[in-house]
């Protein structure tokens, strides 16, 4: 399937789904002191990966 492609549509016959990771979050306190201010730094955002995770291809 083609990587720079956004507007070419993945049949999913074509490719079968293969997990890459799997990820557990743990239950915080969110009353805990600092919680607020470490809350602000979990949003995702690609850009704060090392390289070889950044994303690739035209939706970047």
């Amino acid at each position: 399937m083609p990587l720079v492609g956004a507007t070419v549509r993945w049949e999913e016959a074509e490719r079968a789904a293969v997990r890459v990771a799997r990820r557990t979050l743990h239950q915080r306190d969110a009353e805990a002191d600092g919680q607020e201010a470490d809350g602000e730094n979990l949003a995702f955002n690609p850009w704060r990966s090392l390289p070889e995770y950044r994303p690739a291809g035209s939706l970047t």
